[in-house]
């Protein structure tokens, strides 16, 4: 303000970035009294060594954790990683102030093939979720996504209700597509015919992601269990979208949200 130079991570907690190899390549600082004028956080710009699109907060750490439990967890900020860290889950990562890009699946793609999104509980996590799913398939990875409700983070969850607890949470990670459809259903109502046959033909569109038969008969009768439909009249439903040249590959959560707000 006085036209001197300030320190541009004054006033706030500073977490290193570690890069693959070990070396810190930039910096992440966290206010210690918010405002409403200063940002929550300030990280390092972009530079020739740091892209934070391919790097991931905690990886250094985490990699061999990785392999060696064959899973990560993906969480939200730095918080998120050292607490889940220090809570003995030393297989935590997190995406570096932006959302999560095919760099970074293709990073945790080289250690494991399931990654568990272990996101805030809020609509902000659930919708980082569904636009993290197709990013993460794309890859070549299985999500799964963990529901840490009533709590809103793995922190919160952990102090309130213990390890043994949050294993079982983990445990119970929920099936991608499941999850999906789950989120899907909260825009329509089921005491409305019409509009619960709405929700059916929703889910009829989703199956059509699903190119190899086998597969997306496992998904027919799991969604048929719990929504009550008969796996025929579903299957019906998905084979005449089919026959009508409707195709549906990998939709991005944006889109899946826009079509639930048009109906």
């Amino acid at each position: 303000d006085n036209g001197g130079v300030n320190d541009r991570f004054r006033g706030r907690v500073i977490f290193p970035v570690h890069s693959l190899s070990g070396k810190v390549v930039a910096f992440g600082g966290r206010v210690l009294k918010k405002d409403e004028k200063t940002a929550k956080y300030v990280n390092s710009p972009e530079s020739e060594i740091y892209h934070k699109s391919n790097e991931l907060y905690g990886i250094y750490f985490a990699k061999q954790a990785i392999v060696k439990a064959d899973r990560c967890f993906l969480v939200e900020g730095y918080t998120d990683v050292i607490s889940m860290h220090q809570a003995g889950f030393t297989n935590a990562v997190a995406s570096l102030g932006t959302a999560l890009t095919s760099g970074h699946a293709s990073l945790m793609r080289r250690y494991t093939k399931e990654v568990l999104l272990t996101y805030d509980s809020d609509e902000a996590g659930q919708k980082a979720a569904l636009r993290g799913i197709p990013i993460l398939r794309g890859a070549g990875l299985r999500p799964k996504v963990v529901n840490l409700a009533p709590y809103k983070d793995p922190d919160e969850f952990i102090k309130a209700e213990g390890m043994e607890a949050f294993e079982k949470r983990l445990e119970n990670a929920m099936n991608y597509f499941l999850f999906e459809v789950q989120v899907l259903e909260k825009e329509y109502d089921f005491n409305d015919p019409e509009s619960k046959t709405e929700f059916y033909r929703a889910i009829a569109e989703k199956l059509l992601e699903f190119s190899e038969e086998l597969e997306r008969n496992n998904y027919i009768e799991s969604i048929s269990k719990k929504y009550q439909i008969l796996p025929e009249d579903l299957r019906r439903m998905v084979n005449n979208m089919a026959l009508s040249g409707r195709r549906v590959t990998q939709p991005k959560a944006e889109n899946l949200t826009d079509r639930r707000k048009a109906r």
